[in-house]
């Protein structure tokens, strides 16, 4: 018997190739989005068959599709909106019967339409549009041999030929079926005189093939058969089929071909080859941003599926993946599985698989950053914003400092995310004030106990501003007594014409009865104030040029 060679099993090899591995697909419920109209299931799918000239897919267009989805036998495809049909010749490799659906689908981002449902779906039986059929009986030397040989149980179909489409086919793969009925017989010359065909494949359902069946078939290269048992063969079945190189057999049936071929057709008998297991290597290129496996790797068997697994580094995604055999590159067909990864199935050559990676975009800024507060110690005072919690980023950002009573500010400091200092300047009402950075930033302050008395000058004031004594006076009780506490800021003197502001700290179930501010005995005027960042009340009167006093009482609230 003659061995395999690279022609052979390159031939094999697309016979081998099934152009669709069914996966799952449960779309049957497109997800409702508020507000957005479904568009409406393309219409009319049929398959253009005049005159049995073509194997396409076609239905009417839906207005307002982005592009179609088709869903056949479990493998989804798509098409852009422009096209309104669908070649189906890779059906022919595996012609069994195909439900076949089509849906539209909306645009990323459509703000108007969503995906449509499904159509009803269409049977598709590719050996409709390939062979023409009838029930063709044997001869009589055919009809004896058969009952030597092995017979057929009830009636059969008979290839009778190709139609028009069929013809142009190169590879015929015969279905052991067509519609309910099997297929038993290939007729007389149903094949013969063809100039396009190269390899055929039979099932095991053929019991006899007839007179010039396959005879003058020009390039003609391979027949493979599937059954263990030969069928029964006229003597010119392959007359003037010059070109055929092999006939492939199933494992341990070489013989049983042999003698049955050798009987036909002599000159064929040395041409038989049985077909064994054989497997080929998967080598896998990637470009620099992540990996890609499979399952099985290594060396994998023809028809095998295999499963590809792409791994993307971080900030990489997936650009594009291929797989390739044999030296032009052919394309292998490559599926994306429900989990993510893909899947093929490996032809009768070894394949490269091609994956490369792409960055993805940096991600957009933040509009908006964080501002954090420490006080040290915690006691010593309050520091707020405005605004407070976060902020754009170039807005003014206001600080006010409350020292609790007994305490001064020491110092306050603004960094941001990376620790680097943040100008931040002084404004008229004694807080400050800085602009917010394209970062996070924390600010910092610290108090420190004890006050300076009245009438002296303050740090800072070259001796030229003269600060005065703020006393506060709170009722039988006093600042702890348990009713309530007053203080301000600035605490414990301030120069004159500086704005003091006074705090009200209400011990729980207390309220505050009076409060006045006297300096010398009249009456300091000032007003009352809500901090719209807490919701608390508060005042606010102009230091004169005296000590002032501040005097306040507190009553159980009713």
């Amino acid at each position: 018997m003659k061995k395999s060679n690279n022609i052979l099993w390159q031939v094999l090899a697309v016979i081998a190739l099934v152009g669709f591995v069914a996966i799952a697909c449960d779309n049957e419920t497109i997800p409702s989005l508020d507000g957005k109209t479904a568009l409406p299931a393309p219409a009319n799918v049929r398959v253009d068959d005049a005159g049995k000239t073509a194997f396409n897919l076609k239905w009417d267009a839906v207005q307002g599709a982005d592009k179609y989805e088709l869903d056949i036998g479990g493998v989804l495809q798509q098409v852009s909106d422009s096209t309104v049909s669908y070649d189906l010749k890779a059906l022919t490799f595996d012609p069994k019967v195909y439900p076949i659906r089509v849906r539209a689908l909306a645009a990323n981002g459509d703000k108007v339409y969503k995906d449509s449902a499904y159509s009803a779906p269409l049977n598709v039986e590719p050996a409709e549009y390939i062979f023409t059929t009838g029930n063709v009986s044997s001869s009589p030397s055919i009809r004896f041999v058969r009952s030597v040989a092995r017979s057929v149980g009830g009636d059969g179909l008979t290839i009778t030929g190709l139609t028009p489409y069929g013809q142009g086919l190169e590879t015929i793969v015969i279905p052991s079926k067509i519609g309910s009925v099997t297929v038993t017989t290939i007729g007389a010359n149903a094949f013969a005189d063809n100039d396009v065909i190269t390899s055929v494949k039979l099932p095991d359902t053929v019991t006899e093939i007839l007179s010039g069946a396959f005879s003058n078939c020009t390039v003609l290269v391979v027949v493979v058969f599937v059954s263990a048992e030969p069928p029964v063969m006229a003597n010119d079945v392959f007359e003037g089929s010059n070109a055929l190189e092999t006939i492939i057999v199933p494992e341990g049936s070489g013989s049983a071909y042999a003698e049955a071929i050798e009987e036909a057709a002599p000159a064929l008998a040395g041409k038989i080859e049985e077909a064994k297991p054989e497997s080929f290597s998967i080598t896998i290129n990637t470009a620099n941003g992540g990996r890609i496996t499979t399952d099985p790797q290594g060396n994998v068997a023809a028809n095998t599926t295999v499963t590809i697994n792409v791994y993307p580094n971080q900030g990489y995604t997936l650009d594009k993946i291929s797989v390739t055999y044999g030296a032009d590159g052919n394309a292998v067909n490559v599926q994306q599985n429900t989990s993510g990864g893909y899947f093929f199935t490996m032809p009768a050559s070894d394949v490269t698989i091609s994956g490369s990676f792409t960055s993805e975009p940096t991600p957009p800024q933040p509009s908006e950053y964080k501002i954090n507060i420490y006080s040290s110690p915690e006691v010593g005072g309050t520091i707020r914003t405005n605004p407070q919690g976060n902020a754009e980023a170039n807005t003014t950002v206001t600080i006010n400092v409350y020292p609790n009573q007994g305490y001064t500010l020491d110092k306050i400091s603004v960094t941001d995310a990376n620790n680097k200092a943040v100008n931040y300047q002084q404004n008229t009402s004694g807080g400050y004030f800085f602009t917010m950075p394209s970062s996070d930033v924390t600010i910092s302050g610290s108090f420190t106990s004890g006050s300076t008395g009245g009438g002296t000058p303050g740090p800072g004031d070259g001796g030229g501003s003269a600060h005065y004594k703020i006393t506060i006076n709170t009722g039988s009780a006093g600042t702890t007594g348990g009713s309530g506490s007053i203080s301000t800021y600035p605490d414990g003197n301030a120069e004159a014409g500086a704005n003091v502001n006074v705090f009200i700290n209400a011990d729980d179930g207390y309220t505050l009865a009076s409060l006045s501010i006297t300096s010398n005995g009249s009456s300091v005027n000032y007003q009352t104030l809500t901090d719209t960042q807490i919701g608390s009340t508060y005042y606010s009167f102009t230091m004169p040029a005296a000590n002032v006093t501040i005097s306040g009482s507190f009553t159980e609230k009713k």
